[in-house]
């Protein structure tokens, strides 16, 4: 077995986006950990599942970072500077060569004013990060390009259903109408509670829903109208000011719901074909609606994200359901009756790409979350003030870190707190 020598090390180092240079030391045991991006197929007549390699994904370097010496204390407040820098940085490993990164997750600093004098340690996690110059120096997508990518949806999805939608005979339309009901009150469920988060869009979700279900009954001579109404009416709860995670919460419940009350055996051709173009319709107009809301309201004082950590999350949450969409749209796909992607593919694509773009740009000017371990006992309200220069954040610093009546007097030794810097 080859052990690495010491020779073999580099130096750690990280440099920030501004060009400064932090060397540091650092634990042992060292690792990486790289994301393998792949397809699985599932067959009814058959055992097992087909696994296809797509390539990878993105690495990632977890460190605690050492400091030594008197002025420890100062050399982790500035690495912890450059940390939260915008932009791209490139981290030196000492074993896996200089790679552009990006610091993600939550900084942990700590410091053990007993038994580890002069020694700081602040833990991070480095995720590499491809680096096109077109995409630095582009500017940040704005929420008019968003609107208008949303706007085209709409459109696109529309004439799409409306070219798909089959109505030969008048059994079939009535089943058509009845199984488009059914999927709609599905995501309706889903949406209502934060459609009623406010009152003017819950009025206007209460008339979009009745125009919306008698135009259903009319399906044969009214599809254009019912994919319109039915776009607008998942894209509405999106847009009131609630926080991200409760947008994403209810619209993932959505889908996960449709897709799971989607029977791929209905009677004939011309029912799946029906079948499948209303589903789409609504799998596509739910990850658009939820995309779109998120980045068009993250601007809001009263919906913001706190953190930028907040922001990645919220990003990396759709990201993860546009995926969960296509992929089951693919599997879903056959050559007698499902009809291939088209336009209000591409438009969907369009927006959730443009939205997640907003949402990480716009992360990079918001705070991060920084978490240090208590060293010995403190009054909260000297440490509030230590860390923020006031009081004004108290209430927030108590909610978030979930402080119990007794912690409230005085948070003990050992405990780790969060806060925003």
């Amino acid at each position: 077995m080859i052990m690495a020598s010491t020779y073999d090390l580099r130096e750690a180092c990280y440099t920030s986006p501004s060009g400064k240079k932090f060397y540091f030391e650092y634990d042992s045991n060292l690792s990486s950990e790289t994301d393998l991006k792949t397809a699985t197929f599932t067959f009814p007549d058959r055992d097992g599942a087909l696994v296809v390699p797509l390539g990878l994904g993105g690495r990632k370097f977890s460190f605690s970072c050492k400091f030594y010496g008197f002025n420890c204390l100062v050399k982790a407040n500035q690495f912890e500077e450059g940390l939260k820098e915008r932009g791209y940085g490139e981290l030196v490993h000492p074993l896996y060569g200089v790679h552009k990164v990006v610091p993600t997750g939550s900084i942990s600093h700590s410091d053990d004013v007993v038994s580890g004098i002069n020694v700081s340690s602040v833990s991070v996690t480095f995720a590499e990060t491809l680096i096109d110059v077109s995409v630095i120096n582009s500017e940040i997508v704005s929420v008019d390009e968003i609107k208008s990518d949303v706007e085209n949806f709409e459109k696109k999805s529309t004439l799409e259903y409306v070219k798909d939608f089959v109505s030969d005979r008048i059994q079939d339309a009535v089943w058509a109408a009845n199984m488009f009901k059914k999927g709609l009150r599905i995501a309706t469920d889903s949406l209502e509670k934060i459609a009623r988060a406010e009152k003017n869009i819950a009025a206007k979700w209460e008339n979009i829903q009745f125009e919306l279900f008698n135009s259903i009954d009319s399906l044969v001579t009214a599809a254009d109208d019912v994919a319109i109404q039915t776009v607008k009416l998942i894209r509405l709860p999106a847009t009131t000011l609630i926080t991200a995670g409760e947008k994403i919460e209810a619209y993932a419940s959505a889908i996960r719901e449709i897709i799971s009350d989607f029977k791929n055996n209905p009677a004939n051709i011309t029912n799946a074909k029906n079948q499948w173009a209303a589903t789409r319709l609504m799998l596509n107009s739910l990850v658009t609606a939820v995309a779109g809301g998120v980045a068009v309201t993250d601007s809001s004082s009263s919906v913001s994200f706190k953190s930028r950590e907040e922001a990645v999350k919220a990003a990396t949450d759709i990201a993860e359901l546009y995926d969960e969409v296509i992929e089951y749209e693919e599997k879903n796909v056959d050559k007698d009756y499902f009809v291939e992607t088209g336009e209000g593919y591409d438009s969907m694509r369009d927006v959730v790409s443009n939205s997640i773009q907003h949402i990480i740009d716009s992360s990079f000017s918001l705070p991060s979350r920084k978490s240090i371990i208590l060293g010995e006992d403190r009054q909260i309200v000297e440490l509030v003030y230590e860390l923020y220069g006031n009081l004004n954040r108290l209430d927030e610093f108590i909610v978030d870190n979930n402080l119990n009546y007794n912690e409230i007097e005085v948070i003990p030794m050992g405990r780790e707190v969060a806060y925003y810097v």
